[in-house]
This record gives structure tokens, C-alpha cells and sequence, in this order.
């Protein structure tokens, strides 16, 4: 079953025309690895916009991409949600949360855009006459990178039909009237004259013009990226620290570069570009029903990228033939992986051969006595066919005392089986105050694995100790 994702429709086309005029195009090389990265950990799908379905010099580029739109996506069959229209001069931060689904709603989702008041009103004063001195409520002006879905078709066949009908007049305002943008007042005009409800989000989730917030500071020649400075030991920018997705926008279009290079070298360790080739060496849920799936690990790798991580160690329960332990030795410090299974320890220390921060034992934990010590993250992957429920929720009770300060990682959460005995233990701990439920993770319900499982919740759980 396939589960309809998001997409970052991500607008990267390169304009020879313009290249001088910024500085060439290998800022949006950034974009590009910032959101690869963010989409793999988050149900989302990016679609790099770099083929425009008419030449560019008939219709720009920040038009034609509304009309092209859906086409472009369905082209690709791809089962999609809601859509993102980000341009490529963008970066999202390496953890920021999914906005996409805690956020938006099915509504038009957008951000309220009041970075140059004066920018916006003379814009908005020279269409006016065009769209018959419409009552322009400005204080509801967005900025063109909003989120919608299919369901918002017609309106965009709509507009671009106002478009079509209009080509000579909206380019004579663009280019030699107004000279403040192309399709973003057009467009803010169309949704409030067609009474189109507007979801804003958190300012946060996008973050234009950083010079003018004091994010970035400096002449045109030399950039300095605004830090606490009283902190000395700790000179992370602000607009890294505290905000999620950068826009490098609304300054001269020949620094974008600098700035997004400057930017990417400060947190480039965050982001893993080698996971594809660790990912294809191990096995996953479609070939073998006793690992956790390719989403569930990939999950892995991006909820636990930052580098803090690399000094924790994990114990693993239940590490079977060694997929999954692959990946965790990639994430932590160390790795205990523990089974039962002398035969399925082995052929995990084989996998894992070349992993050298990775310790395996032989031992039963629902049974054996546990004595282990300054563990920071319990991965948890016993199938629950071999125990009741009762016993889940006392290894549950051991688990949370044993080790009082750490994060639980649960696989097959949504594992049918035995009556769902693992979802049902850990909706009694989360009832009783013991555990909450932090985020989900891996496979959707619905999706059939190898030996014709099928989930009926999400595959995996991330708990935290109340």
C-alpha cells in the first residue's frame, strides 16, 4: 500500500540568463542536500522543478511553476498530500520537526510576510487598478512558499487563466510599472478575492530576509553570523539555533552563495549524505520479515543525526541477525546488542565486522538477570510473539527503573500478532503516567511486509521516561 507523502516541490531551475546576476548556481547544491536530508526522516517526498514545461522566455519561471504544478508531480506517480512550493535558496535545518503534518491543515498553509513593508505596499498599491481597486487587506499579505494540496486544483487553473487572459498587461507591470516581483501580489490579490482561508505557521518554519532580524550581520564584503557572544562557549548563530528553515532571500542575489555556503560548512556534519550506500547493506522488512524496515531505520538515522548522539551508547534488545544494529553503530558511541540466538549473534558479528564500537551478548532478557550500566538509549525490537502481556508490561516497569534518565526505541509498535500485545503494554505505561509517547516512527498501517505482515499502526515508537 502506498502512503500519499508530502512533497518540496523545490524550484531549482538554472538560468543561464542569470547566472552572473547570482553569482552562478551552486547555493542551490545546499538546498538540494539540506532537504534530501529532511525528507527521508519525515514521510516526504522532494520533486526538483528544473524542467518548466514552457520556455522561460514566453513565461517566467516563478509563474509557470503554478501551472506546472500538479502535472509535474503526477508525471512522476507519486501519491501525494500536501505540496510545499519552496524555492532553492532555502536550507531546513537537519532536525527540524515535520510542519508539514503538526502544522498545516488542508487549508491554504502559508507565512505571513512583513520583512519590507515598503517593498510590499508599493506592490500592492501598483496591481491595485489591475484587479479593480479591490479592498486589499495587507496585513493577510503571504509570501509566495505556501502549502496546499490537490484539493486546490481549480484554484490554480483559475489563476493561471487570470495568467493566460492577461500575459501582456501582468508583464508590462512586472517589468516596467510596479518592478516589485512577478507572481507573489498577483497571487496574495487571487486568494483574498477568491475569500481562500489562509493557515499561517510559525515564523520559525521560515525565515526570509535574515538581515533584516539580525541574524546576519555585516557589509556586502564581509558576513558575520550574530551569536550570543556571552557565551563564549557556544558560537552557533542565532538563526541555526533557534529557527528551522533559512531563506536567503530579500538581500543582493550575488551574496547568496557566500552566506549559504558559510552556512552549510557550519552544520554539514548534521546532514548524512553516505546514507543510501549503509542503507543498501543491510536488509530490511520487504526481504526479511524479522528486520525493521528501510523507513523505520532511516527514521533512525535522522532522529538521532545530531552529533550528541555519538556520545551515548544504546543497548539493543533483540538484535537478531544484525540489519538494524548496522545502523545504530553508525549513529552511537557504542552498541550493545543482545539475543538469545547464538547462531543469529554470530551472523550479526559478521555483519558488523568492520563496525568496531559494537559489543554482542548472549542472553534472555525476559528471563536472565540484567546488569548493565550507563545506557542512554534502549532499542527495544523483541517480537512479541513469545511473551504475554503481562510480562511486556514488567519488562516495560525493569526497563523504566533500570535506566530512569534514558529515550526507548520500539520496533513493531503496530505489529499485529498477539493481539497487539507490545501497543497494548505501552498504552498502559503512557496511561499510568510511566512513559509519553514522543514520536512516531518506520512503516504506516496498511503496508505489507515480508511473510504477508501488515501493520495496523505505525511500525515503530519513540517513548520518553516521564
Amino acid at each position: 500500500m502506498s502512503v500519499p507523502k508530502n512533497i518540496i516541490f523545490l524550484v531549482a531551475y538554472k538560468n543561464p540568463t542569470f547566472a552572473e546576476k547570482y553569482g552562478g548556481f551552486d547555493w542551490m547544491d545546499y538546498a538540494i542536500k539540506s532537504w534530501t536530508h529532511w525528507c527521508r526522516g519525515n514521510n516526504a517526498e522532494l520533486v526538483i522543478y528544473d524542467n518548466p514545461s514552457v520556455d522561460i522566455d514566453d513565461i517566467r519561471i516563478t509563474w509557470q511553476r503554478w501551472f506546472d504544478v500538479f502535472d509535474f508531480i503526477e508525471s512522476k506517480g507519486i501519491n501525494y498530500d500536501k505540496i510545499f512550493m519552496n524555492d532553492a535558496n532555502s536550507i531546513i535545518r537537519w532536525d527540524s520537526p515535520d510542519f508539514l503534518t503538526e502544522h498545516c491543515t488542508d487549508t491554504i498553509n502559508g507565512w505571513r510576510d512583513s520583512d519590507n513593508l515598503a517593498w510590499i505596499y508599493d506592490s500592492v498599491m501598483g496591481y491595485k487598478k489591475f484587479f479593480n481597486d479591490f479592498n486589499f487587506d495587507i496585513s493577510k499579505y503571504v509570501n509566495s512558499n505556501i502549502i496546499f494540496n490537490k484539493n486546490h486544483k481549480d484554484f490554480f487553473l483559475k489563476f493561471e487563466k487570470l495568467y493566460r487572459d492577461n500575459t501582456d498587461k501582468l508583464i508590462e507591470l512586472q517589468d516596467n510599472i510596479v518592478k516589485k516581483g512577478t507572481d507573489q501580489t498577483p497571487l496574495n490579490y487571487f486568494l483574498q478575492m477568491n475569500n481562500m482561508k489562509i493557515n499561517y505557521l510559525p515564523m520559525q518554519f521560515n525565515v526570509t530576509h535574515p538581515h533584516r532580524k539580525q541574524f546576519i550581520v555585516g557589509s556586502e564584503t564581509e558576513h558575520f553570523f550574530s551569536y550570543n557572544w556571552q557565551l563564549n562557549e557556544d558560537k552557533t548563530p542565532f538563526f541555526i539555533k533557534y529557527t528551522n528553515h533559512w531563506k536567503f532571500s530579500g538581500m543582493a542575489k550575488n551574496l547568496r552563495l557566500a552566506l549559504m555556503k558559510t552556512t552549510w560548512n557550519l552544520i554539514k556534519e548534521n546532514y548524512r549524505e553516505d546514507d543510501e550506500e549503509l542503507l543498501n547493506s543491510v536488509r530490511h522488512k520487504n526481504t526479511y520479515k524479522e528486520s525493521a524496515s528501510r523507513k523505520f531505520k532511516t527514521d533512525i538515522l535522522y532522529n538521532f543525526s545530531d552529533k550528541k548522539y555519538k556520545e551515548m551508547t544504546v543497548i539493543e534488545f533483540g538484535c537478531c541477525q544484525g540489519d538494524t544494529t548496522k545502523i545504530l553503530g553508525e549513529v552511537f558511541k557504542k552498541v550493545i546488542a543482545v539475543d538469545r540466538d547464538k547462531g543469529y549473534l554470530d551472523i550479526a558479528k559478521t555483519k558488523c565486522m568492520d563496525s568496531k564500537n559494537i559489543e554482542f551478548l548472549q542472553m534472555d532478557i525476559l528471563q536472565d538477570t540484567w546488569n548493565f550500566e550507563n545506557i542512554d538509549v534502549v532499542f527495544w525490537d523483541v517480537h512479541p510473539g513469545n511473551a504475554n502481556q503481562g510480562d511486556i508490561e514488567k519488562h516495560l516497569d525493569l526497563v523504566i527503573s533500570y535506566f530512569p534518565n534514558s529515550i526507548i526505541v520500539v520496533d513493531d509498535y503496530g505489529f499485529p500478532a498477539g493481539n497487539n500485545k507490545w501497543k497494548n503494554a505501552i498504552t498502559t505505561k503512557v496511561r499510568e503516567d510511566k512513559l509519553v509517547i514522543d514520536k512516531f516512527i518506520g512503516e504506516y498501517p496498511g503496508v505489507e511486509t515480508a511473510g504477508g505482515w501488515t501493520f495496523n499502526d505505525r511500525e515503530g515508537v519513540i517513548l520518553k521516561l516521564k
